[in-house]
């Protein structure tokens, strides 16, 4: 029986080493597995940098085109130009994009304008003002916007006209500012010295105004209509002369005094009238212009007759010169139409008679 029981034991104890052997046979089969999965990965990554990575002498190629475009940055210079261009980038988000943006930050406070490398400054422009007629001056006295931009005008002229020899022969002339006249003056009289006028260019301006004329003859207004389209296509030149040179100029304008100014500006009577509800014709000429002489009873006549049906409106161009850039005007006289509603639905450049007047607007579908 003894025995027996021995014999028991010692298979209990066999079973055990074997299930022991078999549990530490499975786990170490599990860390050979782990082991071999992570040494594939390893080399796969290997294997791909290796495959991705360039060779020694692509390397060199690099290392060669980068010393051609920065021969001379080391290391450190490397990194303060990473740095700036980082301080760049921020700052670039501040300050203003563009070119003429920053310039005109960086404009000082007395000047107004800088045209080329020309300055208008503060000072400059009042002293202009001091010398003008007391015509002009009482106008540009509170509207000195547009004095500026007739002396921006005045400016891109002269340089334009110093630039094609016109101030050689003025050596004489001590003082700037007469010699700047004297020099504009002579060029637009070289610019327009060739403009010609055909006799059947006059012949369809008598026919068209024909009824105008008061029974006068062609031949007793002919001189009179030469010289009125001469003046017209003279303005006409000399007006597209100017928009080119102001657009390949570089002008800067002080936003910050030109926003001042426009403040300043005392009202528009056309703003008012605009807003009445009733139709208005604004006519832009001149006190000294022929044609435009002759349309002055011809509106006081309209202003008259139709004053609770129509507003009349007149502005001297040559009084208010910013009216004629306000409005685009290339000839003058020049008639505006405008709507009940304010809007502009027609324009006329040159006399216009009361009759085509009325005529016109009634063409428009507005009737008194």
């Amino acid at each position: 029986m003894k025995n027996n029981v021995v014999k028991l034991l010692i298979v209990i104890f066999l079973i055990i080493v074997i299930i022991i052997v078999i549990i530490v046979k499975n786990n170490m089969k599990k860390d050979v597995a782990q082991k071999t999965s992570t040494e594939e990965m390893k080399s796969k990554q290997i294997v791909s940098t290796i495959e991705s990575a360039p060779d020694k002498s692509q390397q060199e190629e690099d290392k060669k085109s980068v010393k051609i475009e920065d021969d001379s940055s080391s290391p450190s210079e490397e990194k303060a130009i990473s740095e700036a261009d980082k301080n760049n980038s921020i700052k670039s988000q501040i300050q203003p994009e563009t070119k003429e943006e920053k310039e005109k930050q960086e404009i000082d406070k007395d000047t107004v304008a800088i045209i080329n490398d020309f300055k208008i400054t503060k000072s400059y422009l009042n002293e202009k003002i001091k010398i003008l007629p007391d015509q002009l001056k009482s106008t540009y006295k509170n509207d000195k916007e547009g004095l500026l931009e007739q002396l921006i005008i005045r400016e891109v002229l002269f340089q334009d006209a110093e630039k094609k020899g016109f101030t050689k022969d003025l050596d004489n002339i001590q003082d700037l500012e007469q010699k700047k006249d004297k020099a504009i003056n002579n060029f637009i009289a070289d610019l327009t010295q060739k403009i010609e006028i055909s006799e059947e260019e006059i012949e369809d301006q008598y026919q068209d105004r024909i009824s105008e004329m008061k029974g006068a003859s062609f031949d007793e207004v002919k001189s009179d209509l030469r010289n009125y389209l001469i003046q017209q296509k003279k303005t006409e030149m000399i007006n597209q002369y100017i928009e080119e040179l102001k657009n390949n100029a570089k002008i800067i304008k002080n936003d910050r005094w030109i926003a001042e100014q426009q403040a300043l500006k005392p009202s528009n009577p056309l703003d008012t009238a605009l807003k009445n509800g009733k139709p208005t014709i604004l006519d832009l000429g001149a006190g000294k212009c022929i044609p435009c002489k002759m349309m002055a009873p011809i509106l006081e006549e309209l202003k008259k007759e139709y004053a609770e049906r129509l507003d009349v409106e007149f502005i001297d161009v040559w009084q208010n010169p910013g009216a004629g850039k306000e409005f685009d005007i290339k000839i003058i006289p020049t008639q505006i139409f405008y709507n009940n509603e304010g809007k502009e639905i027609f324009r006329h450049e040159g006399f216009f008679s009361k009759e085509d007047i009325l005529n016109k607007w009634k063409e428009l579908g507005i009737k008194f």
